[in-house]
């Protein structure tokens, strides 16, 4: 009897840093690793799509063309306002009446004042001038409007051309050209892959000890496993009552664009 208590006792002392181990060992909690954000890129007006630039899983930069609109109205009306825009014919014309008026008042004034024409002579001589001043102001109006007028017709251009808002991958597009859009209308999927936007839901109680900034580690499911680092972006306020957990961002810094979104993982903090 003494024996089988002395073996037992043994068998429990041997297992005993094991146990320590498993106790120590770092909980993981299930995660999915997602794209930073999808934007679903629309025409900003109506028109003919005439063609799509892009194919899906092509890489694009914030402010590439990846779409076009039918544009050969906008770029006739632009060219016009260019044309406008770039006249200096009438402000040349006004100025060179505005000197011949007011040389003409100078010579009317000087034979005022020896008598040789009436008070009225010269005061039309002296509205001829300033009419002719006026004429001057209202043409450099009018150049100043035919500039605002050019800008708008570029402005009304730019919008055939689709544009990324972001650094992103294309994935996918459910357009094809001749399609007849209006202002809203969804043309193709954008995907931003870096970073990479981690979503962890954490046991409520498990993250008190969590803090913005922290250092994490994801491991991505088979087949791809290793090991990626990680920081917590945001930790949420609220919790969901149906499962007693909270939500944890993690931002994961993708440079390379080697690693795959949709994938799903563990992370330990």
């Amino acid at each position: 009897m003494k024996m089988r208590i002395f073996l037992a006792a043994i068998t429990l002392f041997l297992l005993a840093p094991s146990w320590g181990v498993t106790a120590a060992t770092t909980a993981k909690y299930e995660c999915l690793i997602e794209p930073w954000s999808v934007v679903e890129v629309g025409a900003q007006t109506q028109g003919i799509l005439d063609r799509i630039i892009v194919d899906r899983g092509q890489e694009v930069s914030s402010g590439e063309s990846i779409a076009e609109l039918n544009s050969e109205v906008e770029k006739a009306s632009l060219e016009l306002a260019k044309a406008r825009a770039g006249n200096k014919t009438a402000i040349r014309s006004a100025t060179s009446r505005f000197e011949y008026e007011k040389l003409r008042n100078e010579r009317r004034e000087a034979l005022f004042q020896k008598n040789i024409i009436s008070s009225q002579e010269l005061e039309e001589s002296r509205i001829s001038m300033r009419l002719a001043r006026m004429d001057v102001d209202q043409a450099k109006e009018d150049h100043k409007i035919a500039g605002l007028e050019l800008e708008r017709a570029q402005a009304i251009y730019r919008l055939k051309t689709i544009v990324s808002p972001i650094d992103a991958i294309v994935l996918s597009s459910n357009r094809a050209a001749g399609e007849y859009l209006v202002e809203g209308d969804h043309i193709i999927t954008l995907a931003q892959i870096d970073p990479l936007r981690v979503e962890a839901f954490v046991p409520l109680g498990q993250t008190d000890d969590l803090a913005v900034g922290d250092t994490v580690t994801v491991y991505p499911d088979e087949p791809i496993s290793g090991e990626i680092s990680g920081k917590i972006d945001v930790i949420d306020r609220v919790s969901d009552a149906a499962s007693s957990m909270i939500g944890v961002r993690i931002i994961v810094e993708n440079p390379g664009k080697k690693l795959l979104a949709g994938v799903r993982c563990n992370v330990s903090f």
